[in-house]
């Protein structure tokens, strides 16, 4: 197992002690970087983007019994994760919405991603691309935070990315400095179901790895009959086969 791997099954076990200890804090997504820095949490825009990264792990949402007030947490992590779907044959299922497993891979299965935000009952897929270093594409439910109306799917899209790309769990192990080259969203209509896609490219400014400077990473946000669904992926952005699987996946989405 990669040391990326073992970093984001331990980020669940890490989330989960620190949420029970822990009941309140806020997340920035930062708006000056290069090193430690604060600012506001961005908004959601599709032409507008900071083209650094931030180097500062989510911290643990409020207990959710509590009444929230004031703006919603820019990054939100849902303490209360848990799976209870089960993967039919040659796919991974989450939140309602299920996928075809891209053949020809050898995928290895997990189910946590910690640190993709307002996820619930996900089902991952990752592949080795480099060395201590995965691909991964996921499903699962989309769940805001309690006491919040949820933003829409493209807000939700824009989200996910920046606050996976802006936490440094997924990425320090191997990557020491990253920026965001590019940020799109578009509207997009996959079996019935309308949504939006936000594609961001990641560049690692300083790494040790051999085989990709940077990664892809794509968010899709559906509205379903039971609830907003998430697919998510992190390519590598050299690795045009993958992304070709990708996109073909992206194609067998469903909701069930």
């Amino acid at each position: 197992m990669s040391s990326r791997t073992k970093i984001l099954l331990a980020g669940a076990v890490a989330f989960a002690a620190v949420f029970a200890l822990i009941i309140g804090g806020t997340v920035a997504f930062l708006v000056l970087r290069g090193g430690a820095g604060g600012g506001d949490p961005p908004t959601a825009s599709a032409t507008s983007i900071d083209t650094t990264v931030p180097a500062t792990d989510p911290v643990p949402t409020p207990d959710p019994a509590i009444t929230p007030t004031g703006e919603a947490e820019f990054c939100w992590y849902n303490a209360e994760e848990k799976r209870t779907s089960v993967d039919p044959s040659g796919r991974i299922a989450g939140g309602g919405l299920q996928m075809a497993v891209p053949q020809g891979i050898d995928w290895q299965h997990q189910t946590s991603l910690p640190y993709v935000p307002a996820l619930d009952d996900v089902s991952v897929i990752t592949t080795p691309v480099d060395e201590n270093w995965v691909a991964l594409m996921a499903v699962g439910g989309v769940v805001w935070q309690p006491g919040y109306e949820f933003p829409g799917t493209e807000k939700a899209a824009q989200r996910v990315v920046d606050c996976f790309a802006g936490s440094s769990g997924p990425w320090d192990s191997m990557v020491s400095k990253r920026h965001v080259e590019s940020r799109t969203t578009e509207a997009v209509e996959i079996g019935g179901l309308s949504g939006h896609r936000t594609d961001a490219v990641l560049v690692f400014d300083q790494h040790k790895l051999t085989k990709t400077s940077g990664t892809i990473l794509t968010a899709i946000v559906l509205d379903a009959p039971d609830g907003p669904v998430l697919f998510f992926s992190d390519i590598p952005r050299e690795n045009t086969d993958l992304q070709a699987k990708r996109d073909a996946a992206i194609q067998t989405l469903v909701v069930v």
